[in-house]
């Protein structure tokens, strides 16, 4: 079992199948007990998920091309150069399956006489097995032998046809002229069969250079135990202003690729030591103090809450709830929606001064004169515009919602009424559910159960909204401001009434931009506790100003020789 942190840190990101896969091969059983040691297992799964198997391709390669070319019934006695038939013409199956010769002693056993004829030589010695072709030696150590099988077995695991090409492959004929080329082809084209089998699997492996980079900022700026899991505003602006000017980081001259990196890496980390914890938590019960995991903490852990992953960027598509500015708009918040309220601050960097150097690159690809105007200015919005910003798009999605509203009332749907409560007083919408649940009761009694299906039930409801809204002044008014922000909503998709069969869409619609309601109005109160008066949010960008201003210098201006 894999139990230390940074082997946990680097299995963020792999697909459950992998794990699955890898876990099979622990399982898979031998000729007496399990075929592959444990230890041999989990050090080619590091390689895997490492992306460092090149090195195992080719000794594999070299050790396949011996396997196929040393007689398995060659004995020390015959003439040299006698060519000896191998057995039944498989001698990978036999090798690896029939006979497992994979631990050291059944290697040492296999290849126990020396073969040579005139044009290649196989033969132990101290170091391993020295392979001799065209002149050039190589050496397979028979402690390594463990560990290309399990690498032989994941390659014919997810190519079955491949021990027969390999085999045709690397034949050497007696009298013909040997050539390593085979033999570093086969490596080659077992590598990009392992990249492209993990490239379904695992997070790109410049991810995982930068998962590395930032874990190891982090530990060395760590205070305590519990520091490296506690991710800042100020942690993002300090990364960046270092990692930026390092010239060994694997690009992080964007304010955006660090905030974005430091949040991918912070959620692997938390995931890596949620998952260390579970596995090492003593029991499964309610006594936190006893190193206990719940139930419900379990299911946090393993399974991560559809609504902070979700994409909503079909929003934008027909029909267009929102405009692709919009969404931009909205997107950072949105995608990171676990951190609106640990990052209030860095949000609002990424919206201003990450806009700003945008406009800065693109300046320096025009020409240095304009690069230099450029970085004389100060960005368009200041904070306190990003936050009136951030009030006028909750404005604008009360407005879809309304439009949403009005389709499903025209349509006799009742889902309107859950568009449009949350727009009344408190007082009204629970005289409304109580009215409702009243009626649902009723016509629960007074109906065949089997006849109560959703379609009576919305038609019910339905019904019974019409009399309210000729009682209720309020439902009255929120209806006509539904209808209005229909008629002023020319966005693809409600320029006219959808067919009945389409409503399902606008309910998916409806619940994604109260979603986005939502988390901008815990991000809005979350900026309020941080500025506290309308002189602290200006401060605060004032001195934000400064910061960037001084790091776009040095990346973009005359110092920086780039």
């Amino acid at each position: 079992m894999i139990t230390n942190f940074s082997s946990q840190i680097t299995r963020y990101g792999v697909s459950e199948s992998f794990n699955a896969f890898i876990d099979g091969l622990r399982e898979t059983p031998g000729i007496f007990d399990k075929k592959f040691r444990l230890a041999d297992v989990n050090k080619m799964t590091q390689y895997l998920v490492c992306r460092n198997y090149g090195k195992a391709c080719l000794e594999l390669s070299y050790l396949a091309w011996a396997i196929v070319n040393y007689p398995t019934n060659y004995s020390a006695n015959a003439a040299v150069g006698t060519s000896v038939k191998t057995l039944a013409n498989a001698p990978l199956l036999e090798f690896f399956w029939l006979n497992e010769s994979i631990t050291p002693s059944r290697f040492r056993h296999a290849f126990k006489s020396p073969y040579k004829n005139n044009n290649i030589e196989i033969a132990l010695n101290k170091a391993g097995l020295q392979l001799t072709v065209s002149q050039q030696s190589f050496v397979i150590s028979p402690t390594r032998v463990g560990l290309l099988a399990v690498l032989f077995e994941i390659i014919i695991s997810l190519a079955p046809e491949q021990l027969t090409v390999i085999e045709q492959t690397l034949k050497q004929s007696s009298d013909a002229k040997p050539d390593v080329t085979a033999i570093k082809k086969l490596s080659s084209v077992l590598q990009k069969q392992i990249y492209q089998f993990l490239a379904e699997h695992l997070v790109p492996a410049q991810q995982q250079r930068r998962f590395r980079y930032i874990s190891q900022w982090l530990t060395s700026k760590k205070q305590n135990s519990a520091h490296i899991y506690a991710l800042t505003d100020d942690t993002i602006l300090s990364f960046w202003q270092h990692a930026g000017l390092d010239d060994l980081s694997p690009g992080y001259k964007l304010y955006a690729s660090a905030f974005n990196d430091m949040v991918a890496t912070h959620q692997a980390m938390q995931h890596a030591k949620e998952a260390l914890a579970l596995a090492n938590a003593s029991t499964i019960g309610f006594n936190i103090e006893a190193g206990e995991y719940s139930p419900d903490i379990i299911e946090e852990i393993l399974f991560n809450k559809s609504s902070d992953s979700q994409d909503y960027a079909w929003l934008c598509q027909t029909p267009k709830f929102l405009t692709k500015a919009q969404w931009r708009f909205l997107e950072p918040l949105m995608q990171k929606q676990a951190y609106v309220k640990k990052l209030p601050l860095s949000f609002a960097r990424l919206a201003i001064f990450g806009q700003w150097q945008a406009s800065i690159v693109q300046a320096k690809r025009k020409s240095p004169l304009i690069l230099q105007e450029k970085l004389t200015e100060i960005p368009e919005k200041n904070y306190l515009l990003y936050q009136q910003q951030l009030s006028k798009q909750t404005e604008l999605l009360t407005q879809v919602i309304l439009a949403i509203a009005h389709i499903f009332y025209n349509h006799q749907d009742s889902r309107y009424l859950g568009c449009i409560l949350d727009f009344i007083p408190k007082a009204t919408t629970q005289k409304i559910k109580s009215h409702l649940d009243e009626k649902i009761d009723f016509i629960g009694h007074e109906q065949n159960p089997q006849a109560l299906t959703t379609e009576v039930l919305n038609k019910a409801l339905f019904s019974q909204s019409q009399t309210l809204l000729r009682q209720s002044l309020e439902l009255s008014r929120i209806m006509q401001a539904a209808k209005s922000a229909f008629n002023s909503n020319n966005k693809e998709g409600f320029q006219h009434l959808p067919p009945l069969e389409l409503l399902d869409i606008y309910q998916d619609g409806y619940d994604a931009i109260a979603r986005c309601q939502h988390i901008i109005q815990i991000y809005l109160s979350q900026l309020s506790k941080y500025w506290l008066t309308t002189d602290d949010c200006q401060l605060n960008y004032g001195s934000d100003v400064s910061i960037f201003k001084d790091m776009f210098d040095r990346l973009y201006g005359e110092v920086n020789d780039q």
